[in-house]
């Protein structure tokens, strides 16, 4: 903290907007690690902490933190299990991200700073999935997840998606663009990721100082998260207040990047260029949306094809297509066919006798029939 009184600026929004929020006496630099005589454990290491409040996105930060002292071995114990009361915890959060996260047995699953490993544990154990992975320096064999589990920090990993990242009670020290980083390489479009922290409105509202430490150097509010992780591009998907409010369990995912719709006709254009026989199979909503759209007439798209027979002999509204039956489309020989509806695109290639090639509307699927 600057000693000529200038304020300090907020590691989230970079306002000066900060203000003092609370001097925490005597706090260890590590809470949970445990001394065999009392003569060790009084000269533990300890510091006064100055935790500041930024007003502009509601946060509570420690400018001292000493990031580079914090070090989590095996002699680290932060173990809640004996707890009845906390493993009944666990087991419904575990429940709940199976649900809100679609999971199934094929399921790929990422934690970051997984502790013990019993949270990856029972996400295994109930799923019966093999593809998980977690990080923790101060892991030390429990649950047989040796396998699974690297004692380690958490690092960009190479060419590995996850479907579910989790990050639970592991963020507190982090503002970090490397580690961002790396999480988002991690996920792909449809990814989870759940973050679970201390609810900084649960300190406020209850005053309660005592979770508190100089090993969190940050406490978040909602808005403070999602302030946060808007810098990557991620989106606060659901919200839920946990262990008796003590904790905020928040789901993002990727924002939908608006500017590939645009990408996507461009695609889907450049692939339509190339051919001079052209059709459209699945004359709906989608197809109609699609070529009015693009402004197809018949110079680029010839004819839609329907097996529904009341459409057959009828026009496309906006482009004037004529929609033909699928044996008509067959004498017309075409050399490209554009799949409206991509569930399908398996089907029509099957039942469809002419030798062609094939692009669905998202220009994710470009097949020719010559290769298979």
């Amino acid at each position: 903290m600057p000693t000529d009184g200038s304020p300090v600026i907020c590691p989230i929004c970079h306002t000066k907007k900060t203000s003092h929020f609370f001097t925490l006496k005597n706090s260890p630099l590590l809470q949970n690690v445990f001394f065999l005589t009392e003569e060790e454990a009084k000269k533990a290491r300890h510091v006064n902490v100055d935790f500041l409040y930024c007003r502009a996105c509601h946060f509570v930060f420690n400018p001292q933190f000493l990031e580079s002292e914090i070090r989590y071995t095996e002699e680290y114990n932060n173990n809640q299990l004996s707890s009845e009361k906390y493993r009944s915890y666990v087991d419904r959060l575990t429940e709940r991200l199976i649900e809100h996260c679609h999971l199934t047995p094929d399921s790929t699953i990422l934690e970051i700073g997984c502790g013990n490993g019993y949270f990856l544990f029972r996400l295994q154990n109930r799923l019966k999935c093999q593809a998980i992975m977690g990080f923790d320096p101060a892991y030390k064999g429990q649950y047989g997840m040796d396998q699974f589990i690297g004692r380690a920090y958490f690092a960009p990993l190479a060419d590995r998606i996850f479907d579910l990242v989790i990050v639970r009670h592991s963020i507190e020290s982090l503002i970090d663009n490397v580690f961002w980083q790396g999480v988002l390489s991690a996920m792909h479009g449809q990814s989870y990721l759940y973050i679970e922290t201390t609810n900084l409105d649960y300190i406020i509202s209850h005053q309660d100082m005592s979770l508190l430490c100089h090993e969190y150097a940050c406490y978040y509010s909602v808005k403070a998260l999602q302030r946060l992780l808007g810098r990557y591009l991620l989106e606060l998907q659901h919200l839920e207040l946990l262990f008796n409010e003590n904790y905020l369990g928040c789901f993002f995912q990727k924002k939908l990047n608006m500017k590939r719709f645009g990408s996507v006709c461009q695609k889907v254009a450049e692939i339509v260029c190339q051919y001079k026989r052209v059709v459209i199979w699945g004359i709906a909503g989608r197809a109609i949306s699609f070529l009015s759209h693009m402004n197809w007439g018949k110079k680029q798209v010839q004819f839609g094809i329907d097996i529904d027979h009341s459409k057959q002999g009828m026009f496309i509204p906006v482009t004037g297509q004529q929609i033909i039956s699928p044996e008509d489309a067959a004498s017309f020989g075409p050399d490209l066919v554009l799949i409206a509806n991509t569930n399908y695109i398996d089907e029509i290639r099957k039942s469809f006798p002419v030798n062609c090639d094939y692009a669905t509307l998202d220009g994710d699927h470009y097949v020719s029939n010559r290769k298979f």
